[in-house]
């Protein structure tokens, strides 16, 4: 019934039914996943119906919703941002839970969820990273920042370094 498409991996469509109209799937290695397509491999019966989509990492307790499936869009392209979670840097699976709900309210959810920016968060991060380090030639109270003339090679170096050990280092930037 349905198709999910992770970049680099296999077609995946083994989902298993969890009720009447709940589905779930379990992805390995989440870190490693910035983007999946879940979409329909069929129509569904009305188009007064559409399907929720839900991600939980372990113990799945919770929820999170993510999007909605629908006849007129049967397929959707997500952002993850589970590289970027804390929670889910480190676990070895999330699951993915889809639910064939009535589709007005599953659109107005949609309409009402904050949008995930993962780019702009990443790159505001990287900024800061560079902001600090230039911050740390301070040497005084001065409003007025004095630092090296090899102050951008020498951060550079320093990023590419700390990032070849681990890429999202530059998450933890305060």
């Amino acid at each position: 019934m349905f198709g999910l498409v992770v970049p680099k991996r296999p077609l995946h469509t083994s989902f298993v039914q969890e009720g009447e109209t709940r589905w779930t799937t379990d992805i390995p290695s989440p870190h490693s996943i910035a983007e999946f397509v879940i979409f329909l491999m069929r129509a569904l019966p009305s188009d007064s119906l559409g399907v929720g989509v839900y991600w939980s990492f372990p113990p799945f307790s919770s929820w999170e919703f993510i999007g909605v499936l629908t006849n007129s869009q049967p397929s959707e392209l997500f952002d993850t941002g589970w590289a970027l979670n804390p929670e889910v840097r480190g676990v070895p699976v999330v699951r993915l839970g889809l639910s064939v709900e009535e589709a007005g309210p599953l659109l107005e959810k949609l309409q009402t969820k904050p949008p995930l920016d993962t780019k702009r968060e990443f790159a505001q991060k990287v900024a800061l990273n560079l902001y600090r380090f230039i911050e740390s030639f301070n040497q005084g109270m001065s409003d007025v920042i004095q630092c090296p003339q090899d102050v951008l090679d020498r951060w550079y170096r320093r990023f590419e370094s700390r990032a070849a050990v681990d890429p999202l280092f530059v998450m933890r930037t305060e």
